[in-house]
């Protein structure tokens, strides 16, 4: 609310407490309720203050009225919530905090470095809450900006941090803006497009020292002999090594060989074959030719001839 809805808040409360048979709160009341319902609007008041009438049997305070609005997103946010965002601020994300939020940090973090999280937890909440007690009885309201707790040398991060609380209503407009000046410059955007659709033209690259100019002759001369035979340009190449030769000698002689022996492997073979389908033809024709008590002793007699062969 601002200072010009004051009749109409004033007015509001009258009836009110005329519903109850009570006199008017006094002007510094007034006064006090209005400077902790500043983040609300004169109609979100007056309907709560509504809701209230109809509802309770007894005269309003200001919690009871501080009850029925909506949270306030540039408030304080509770202790466990707390926690979790600085653990992610901790982690190396960037978002809006508060001088709260650090001072209750610095006492978890000793148990947290013992892997102690529920005491962490416990001890960041108990430090959190009194000091936002004590900045709330004072008069005071959360003073928000942006965690530098990770890499961010051009400021981009932050400042997509700094759209995150204006979208959420942690922060304004118009302090964001604040903010943002704060951080080192944007970088460079990409140029315009030219009438014809075309980037246009870069500026040269600067001119290379004298040192890199002349790393970069050495390696385009290493560059251009790779194409020589090897002996031309590394002398250790040219003189062969007799242990290498002599394996070298030795892998073409048996490279030489493995065809004679292949040829050898596959003649034998076509000569067991053949035996078997001689003997497999021996066997058919006593078959025919014998009766049954002489076909048994011809065909072991076979047998053992291909065996021994």
């Amino acid at each position: 609310m601002q200072n010009n809805d004051k009749a109409v808040f004033k007015t509001a409360l009258e009836t009110c407490f005329a519903n109850y048979r009570e006199p008017a709160p006094l002007d510094a009341v007034v006064d006090d309720w209005m400077g902790h319902l500043t983040p609300y609007n004169i109609m979100q008041v007056g309907n709560a203050i509504e809701h209230h009438k109809r509802n309770s049997r007894r005269t309003p305070v200001l919690a009871d009225i501080l009850a029925l609005l909506p949270k306030d997103p540039a408030d304080w946010p509770e202790a466990p919530t707390a926690f979790s965002e600085m653990l992610q601020i901790e982690g190396g994300q960037f978002a809006l905090t508060t001088r709260e939020h650090l001072a209750a940090f610095e006492v978890a973090r000793p148990l947290l470095e013992a892997r102690e999280r529920f005491n962490a937890s416990k001890a960041f909440v108990e430090r959190y809450e009194s000091m936002v007690t004590a900045a709330k009885n004072g008069g005071l309201r959360a003073a928000w900006f942006v965690s530098s707790s990770g890499s961010d040398h051009d400021g981009v991060y932050r400042r997509e941090a700094l759209r995150d609380g204006v979208r959420s209503g942690r922060i304004t407009k118009e302090q964001g803006v604040v903010l943002a000046a704060l951080l080192p410059p944007p970088p460079d955007k990409v140029p315009p497009y030219d009438a014809d659709g075309n980037l246009p033209a870069l500026s040269a690259p600067p001119a290379p020292s004298n040192r890199i100019q002349s790393e970069v002759e050495k390696l385009r001369a290493t560059l251009g002999r790779m194409n020589e035979p090897a002996t031309e340009w590394v002398p250790e190449v040219a003189e062969p090594d007799p242990v290498k030769a002599e394996s070298a000698r030795k892998v073409a002689e048996f490279l030489a060989a493995r065809p004679a022996d292949d040829e050898a492997r596959k003649a034998a073979e076509r000569v067991r074959q053949d035996g078997y389908a001689n003997a497999f033809a021996r066997i058919m024709a006593l078959a025919r030719l014998s009766d049954d008590g002489k076909f048994g002793a011809a065909v072991r007699a076979v047998v053992a001839e291909q065996v021994a062969v």
